[in-house]
């Protein structure tokens, strides 16, 4: 039941979500870090080196550079597409809940982009010192990336692709690449289960509005255990508001949500 329920306020139920990859890139290029005017010009900025290796990883349109990236990605199905034109959306009501300016996409972009594409993100990216006070050239740089994986993407073959990528990438400085854990396949049930039926009727019934079927959440959990290891179906039924701020400063969780999906559950 982790994630929230969609924009409207109307529960959400999804049938499969996607997998995630996390791993750290670092730039060292000297030592020590050193002053930038007395040798400015004449040796490497990390900086500068980490931001060019990872620019050559995705485009302005964040279409991701790495050979093979997109390789084996399954696309929606026939019945999927049919779930996907019915969902609502607005634009202006998801930006407002995103905290951004606004949503370019239309809305069938939107939701092929937010569950049937994979996706490469910075998540952090650390450089000199914090707060920016020393005029120095930095000697080391490093950023924390994931990648969200759709179905049929593997956790070890997107990191070959990745490692390939980066130590084929020339930079002046030594570039260390560091998985972080073994990540989370991409999962996904059949939505035309039938039992899954009693799930919408119920969260329908407590919410006091029709539910909205959604085939992939964008998030990642480790429902491969149900999908791939025990080969039975799941599904998921979040609870927590739109605006939940989630792995953000002041996440939170509506008391009526909450009650609501007591009452779904029950």
């Amino acid at each position: 039941s982790d994630g929230s329920i969609h924009d409207s306020w109307a529960p959400r139920i999804s049938y499969g979500n996607r997998g995630i990859l996390s791993f750290r890139i670092a730039v060292e290029t000297a030592s020590t870090d050193n002053h930038s005017g007395n040798k400015g010009g004449v040796i490497p900025n990390a900086g500068w080196e980490l931001v060019r290796l990872l620019d050559s990883m995705i485009d302005q349109e964040d279409h991701v550079l790495i050979d093979g990236f997109y390789d084996d990605i399954e696309p929606a199905s026939t019945y999927e597409e049919r779930i996907l034109a019915k969902i609502p959306y607005d634009s202006q009501r998801l930006a407002r809940v995103f905290g951004v300016e606004r949503i370019e996409l239309d809305n069938k972009t939107y939701f092929r982009n937010l569950m049937f594409r994979p996706t490469l993100t910075i998540n952090s990216f650390l450089c000199g010192e914090p707060g920016g006070k020393k005029s120095i050239i930095p000697s080391k740089a490093e950023a924390k990336l994931d990648a969200r994986l759709v179905v049929n993407q593997s956790c070890d073959e997107v990191y070959e692709r990745i490692q390939k990528h980066i130590h084929s990438f020339s930079t002046r400085g030594k570039i260390t690449l560091e998985r972080l854990g073994r990540g989370m396949l991409p999962a996904k049930s059949n939505p035309e289960f039938p039992p899954f039926q009693c799930v919408i009727d119920a969260a329908s019934q407590a919410f006091g509005i029709d539910a909205i079927e959604v085939p992939i959440t964008g998030g990642s959990l480790p429902n491969y255990v149900w999908s791939d290891v025990l080969h039975v179906p799941f599904i998921l039924v979040p609870y927590g508001n739109p605006d939940e701020r989630n792995h953000a400063p002041n996440e939170n969780l509506s008391l009526d949500c909450y009650y609501k999906g007591i009452e779904t559950t029950a």
